[in-house]
């Protein structure tokens, strides 16, 4: 266990924060929630009944939705396109390579070196397709599942508040095509593309000592991409 957890700990602690972060915003949330009811002379509520309310819920959601979108995003454009100077980035003039193109060049380099095959080279597809953009279907993946998510939770929070004010529920159709939906989704998704864009931008000429997510202190703020060994 502590082998894995050593092996590993980059996503542990980082998973471990969100946990922490997401019971630090029920708490939070719950009291101020409790506080707005009473200002309003409103019944408050049990922390178990805002833990799982569609309050609590929805905003989880949309948050998720902005990381992973920009997070899928981030993956699909750097097999396309450049960042010059940027660490996570393929080189100017690199160009990207047609998927029978580089397989027949795989296949060149296995003959030349009488290599026996790799795994991808047994798979079968769709399942080679499949891995070979599986870090990209996979964010996608799961930004699909909180926009779901969002859209089935956000429903019930938005008719509450709709009846309180005398107006009547919408259908889950009439939720996701309203304008209201979009803004929420909306002002996630900035967020999420803009720290995305930053990191690629601030990699070409900042430093993080010891980080692999950094340049070497010695490289140029040109030089694009993994620092090549000599």
């Amino acid at each position: 266990m502590w082998s894995f957890l050593r092996n590993h700990s980059v996503s542990s602690l980082l998973i471990s924060l969100c946990v922490f972060s997401l019971i630090a915003q029920c708490i939070t949330g719950y009291l101020n929630y409790n506080e707005q009811q009473q200002q309003h002379h409103q019944p408050t509520t049990t922390f178990i009944e805002y833990a799982d309310g569609s309050d609590y819920w929805e905003t989880n959601f949309e948050n998720f939705e902005g990381e992973f979108i920009s997070l899928a995003a981030y993956v699909m454009l750097t097999s396309f396109v450049i960042e010059k100077g940027a660490k996570e980035s393929r080189k100017p003039g690199q160009r990207h390579i047609p998927y029978k193109e580089e397989e027949q060049q795989e296949e060149q380099r296995k003959s030349r070196s009488g290599k026996a095959s790799n795994r991808t080279e047994r798979m079968h597809e769709p399942w080679r397709w499949l891995y070979e953009h599986s870090l990209f279907l996979a964010f996608l993946l799961l930004f699909i599942i909180s926009i779901a998510g969002h859209a089935l939770v956000g429903v019930h929070s938005y008719n509450s508040t709709e009846l309180e004010h005398g107006q009547p529920a919408v259908s889950l159709w009439g939720y996701v095509s309203s304008p209201f939906f979009w803004l929420q989704s909306t002002r996630n998704w900035q967020a999420g593309f803009l720290s995305t864009g930053l990191l690629a931008a601030f990699s070409i000429f900042l430093r993080e000592r010891n980080s692999p997510v950094s340049k070497g202190l010695e490289q140029s703020n040109e030089e694009t991409g993994e620092e090549e060994k000599g």
